[in-house]
């Protein structure tokens, strides 16, 4: 289990297995700590929030695990404009944990990390799952309207992580409402985020306000997706067709489609 699992787990259980859980997770952090590559983190009042080669302690052991980074210090809002599967989600949660871990012992793990003190760390996800008598739309909605809720109250820096916000209604309001949402954040001096997706034209429309990146991958020769997971910068195309014969989906349909 992951050290977030532990700590939710924990708080629905009995007293003294709270106690028991809150110590095994203290026990997986200073193990973490000892044997992996953790810094102590410089924590700052200029506003700059940057992370070198930031990695999830849980995937370190398998071949092949991609570091990347995380600046903040211009563009307080980074987007994420890559190929479907391509790495957007791990990334977000590599570094919104990595912003908690910080926050919690003081360590990040990363090779460099610095940022300011963050009165608030959110992570809002894809909805996956509502409840039934929502729509997706509404409850992702209601997942807003709790982020904002913390938002206004918030005396202080604030980081928030979203993964492909507002993918539950049509491409036109996506675009509206990812719009808002950010131009929002520029509102307050020390407000950050990081997002993902696939919504070109909001990117567009944010112009300078916003730092796109993508993964890096190549189209190859079959049509399908080969994924580095290297962070560049500038926009990429979803290729969710390259995707869908990487995963294996009817060529039939592959071909009809195109």
């Amino acid at each position: 289990k992951t050290i977030f699992e532990n700590l939710q787990t924990s708080f629905e259980q009995p007293w003294t297995v709270q106690q028991l859980s809150k110590l095994y997770t203290l026990c997986y952090v200073a193990g973490g700590l000892a044997t992996q590559d953790y810094t102590p983190v410089a924590f700052n009042a200029t506003g700059e929030v940057s992370l070198e080669d930031a990695f999830n302690p849980g995937t370190m052991h398998k071949q092949g695990i991609v570091r990347n980074p995380l600046h903040l210090e211009g563009s307080r809002v980074m987007a994420l404009v890559s190929p479907n599967g391509s790495g957007k989600t791990s990334y977000l949660n590599v570094v919104s944990a990595a912003i908690v871990q910080a926050h919690a012992v003081g360590y990040a793990p990363a090779a460099a990390a610095t940022m300011p003190i963050f009165k608030h760390v959110i992570y809002i996800d894809r909805v996956t799952k509502h409840d039934e008598n929502l729509s997706s739309f509404a409850q992702d909605i209601e997942n807003w309207k709790k982020v904002y809720e913390t938002l206004d109250n918030a005396e202080g820096p604030v980081f928030v992580g979203s993964d492909e916000p507002f993918t539950t209604t049509s491409e036109r309001y996506q675009e509206a409402l990812t719009y808002a949402v950010i131009t929002d954040f520029f509102k307050k001096g020390d407000r950050y985020m990081a997002t993902s997706t696939h919504n070109h034209a909001v990117v567009n429309r944010l112009g300078s306000l916003i730092t796109p990146w993508h993964f890096g991958f190549e189209v190859d020769a079959s049509g399908r997706l080969a994924r580095s997971y290297n962070l560049l910068p500038g926009h990429a195309l979803s290729h969710a067709a390259a995707m869908a014969r990487t995963l294996g989906f009817p060529e039939k349909i592959l071909r009809t489609m195109s």
